[in-house]
């Protein structure tokens, strides 16, 4: 299907004052293109505030660790900017811990920190993208009492002139910095517009916290506000939107959105009516911003067909509607930026080789499309030991890691090569258990580890003494600290490259006085069912699986291949009320995807899990 745009909508474009030139420098043929890589959760680990997380200065020291192993990793896979939340994310509701609550009672301490980041980046050649809205609801549940609509709409409410104070304090601070690259002003923010976010976040109620709606007219206002007032700032830097792939009906919806008499509008848009609602959400901008996966389902609009699949496209992997896109963007005179891109049917974690994003990174290096980033670098969530299965990770998704050296190669950029000989030593964080943890039972203990050459071993030790040597990720293993005397110990995570180079991560430990460890059952009664996510996950060769039963219930815990065929079942007996942890050993079993699945009278859940041979 032909993707050229006719001569006639490009007239109807000028004439209603869509096509102009770029606001900032410099035109597209002076861009290098460059494939970069979403961080988004950079600054909330050197906060210590990872998604979900917030346990104090132990998990600071170790996620902050976490983030500079993330920035040394780019940098040796030829990465040259990450996307980032610089305000973060939390809070999402009134009255919860936010990511700014330090910025707000103590801005030197906020940008000391920041200060460390850029200090970091600068030092590896890594640039910054800093995006200034990421959740949406962030600064109205600072506010205490203000919404969504008064951030978009009003520019005089305490949310709008809170975020502008935040924008000001950071261009002022670093105008003048290199490592900034361009500035992008929200993420997804049109995925928002025109829906009934009531029925999405809040079940329907109304007043739901921070949550209104707000129009796709009021959105290019809000952002075109934003926009100028960053220009007014710094005009030698470009501006992104951030924004999503208009969903399919967004046209439609424009003009009949959810609080419509008649009810939305959910009418795929035509070619024609797409290229006109991306030029007009991107008047202010300097840079067409999409996302693009091929996922099957998306909970903010009932269309729930892959986003890759219009107007006769078609495929799981298909990437053609990017050639639409850019042919969009440079009618307009803008540049692109594909500022998120993955696989989401499955995520990279179940099929490595990722197959779609494979497709957009030749589509990328065929189109020169200047700016993209895959999601997502090193993405850990609630724990520092669980990443998530979107994650791009050394030593698991090596193979798509080279992908992206390869496209970065073949758009004209140095990719760094590894030094011979070898004397650089490797990275590698003991990410658990955190300082000071009190080791009462067995413990998970578990480090990342990552070099510019090859890891050879993992080598964990207690008191100076080996424990465990692990040669391939995970690196993390199941420890009974039986023997150790009460008191502290020293733990030790000491990794060694195929040159034998060693770095080391220690933190210490405690040990109570206690006559028993290690019991399955827990007498604390919970208050409802619970399958909890396997740890570690991935896995090799032992995991833990924990459950929770209200109420005495016959148990039976599965273990099945992607095929549907039982090949465990580590529990099979009537349990009383409880807490309980099983640890499966998957002896001979091959590695790939396994799916666990607990039945215990009403309670019927499966959760998938990744053994890694």
């Amino acid at each position: 299907m032909s993707t050229r745009i006719t001569t006639s909508l490009l007239l109807i474009m000028v004439c209603i004052g869509i096509i102009r030139a770029g606001f900032g420098q410099p035109p597209a043929n002076d861009i290098q293109p460059a494939v970069g890589i979403n961080k988004f959760d950079l600054f909330k680990q050197y906060q210590g505030t990872p998604m979900g997380a917030y346990a104090g200065s132990a998990y600071q020291k170790v996620s902050r660790a976490m983030a500079k192993k993330a920035i040394v990793d780019a940098a040796n896979a030829g990465i040259t900017y990450f996307r980032v939340s610089v305000t973060g994310f939390q809070p999402a509701a009134y009255g919860e811990p936010g990511d700014l609550d330090l910025w707000m009672h103590d801005p030197q301490a906020h940008w000391a920190l920041f200060d460390e980041l850029m200090a970091d980046l600068n030092a590896a050649g890594v640039r910054l993208v800093p995006v200034f809205v990421w959740n949406v609801l962030q600064f109205p549940a600072m506010s205490g009492n203000e919404t969504i609509a008064d951030l978009i709409a009003d520019s005089t409410s305490w949310s709008y002139q809170t975020l502008i104070r935040y924008i000001s304090e950071f261009i002022q601070r670093y105008r003048d910095n290199p490592t900034v690259y361009f500035y992008e002003l929200s993420n997804e923010l049109n995925d928002h517009a025109d829906i009934n976010l009531f029925e999405v976040w809040c079940d329907g109620k109304s007043p739901c916290g921070a949550v209104a709606t707000f129009s796709t007219d009021e959105l290019i206002a809000f952002t075109g506000r934003l926009a100028r007032f960053i220009r007014s700032l710094d005009s030698t830097r470009l501006i992104s939107s951030g924004f999503n792939l208009p969903r399919r009906a967004a046209a439609h919806l424009r003009r009949q959105p959810a609080w419509s008499s008649d009810g939305p509008d959910w009418t795929p848009d035509s070619k024609e009516e797409f290229i006109q609602h991306l030029a007009e959400i991107h008047a202010d901008m300097d840079i067409i911003s999409i996302h693009f996966y091929n996922s099957v389902e998306d909970t903010l609009y009932p269309d729930t067909r892959r986003s890759n699949v219009r107007w006769g496209l078609s495929g799981a992997t298909n990437v053609e509607l990017l050639d639409v896109v850019k042919q969009i963007a440079d009618s307009l005179n803008k540049l692109l930026f594909v500022g998120e891109f993955a696989d989401a049917d499955p995520p990279i974690l179940y099929d490595r080789t990722a197959p779609f994003s494979q497709n957009v990174l030749n589509k990328i290096v065929e189109l020169r499309i200047p700016f993209s980033a895959p999601w997502v670098w090193q993405f850990y969530k609630y724990q520092p030991y669980l990443f998530t299965e979107f994650s791009i990770e050394p030593g698991y998704t090596d193979f798509f890691i080279e992908k992206i050296k390869e496209a970065n190669r073949q758009l004209g950029n140095s990719v760094p090569e590894p030094t011979e000989p070898d004397t650089t030593p490797p990275q590698v964080v003991l990410v658990w258990p955190l300082e000071h943890a009190v080791l009462d039972s067995i413990t998970l203990v578990a480090a990342v580890a990552s070099d510019d050459h090859a890891v050879a071993s993992v080598s964990f030790l207690v008191d100076g003494n080996v424990v465990q040597t692990i040669h391939a990720p995970p690196y993390a293993f199941l420890f009974d600290p039986t023997g150790l005397t009460p008191g502290t110990h020293v733990l030790q995570a000491v990794a060694q490259d195929t040159a034998n180079n060693q770095a080391t991560y220690a933190t210490i430990v405690d040990r109570p006085n206690v006559t028993s460890i290690g019991q399955q059952h827990s007498q604390t009664f919970p208050r409802s069912f619970r399958l909890a996510q396997n740890v570690p996950n991935p896995f090799n060769p032992t995991t833990i699986i924990a459950f929770d039963l209200p109420e005495s219930h016959f148990v039976t815990l599965s273990i099945y291949n992607m095929l549907g065929q039982e090949v465990a079942r580590p529990v099979s007996e009537r349990l009383p009320a409880g807490r309980y942890t099983v640890r499966f050993d998957t002896g001979r079993l091959p590695g790939g995807v396994y799916l666990y699945r607990i039945e215990a009278g009403p309670f019927h859940q499966t959760r998938k899990m990744l053994l890694l041979r």
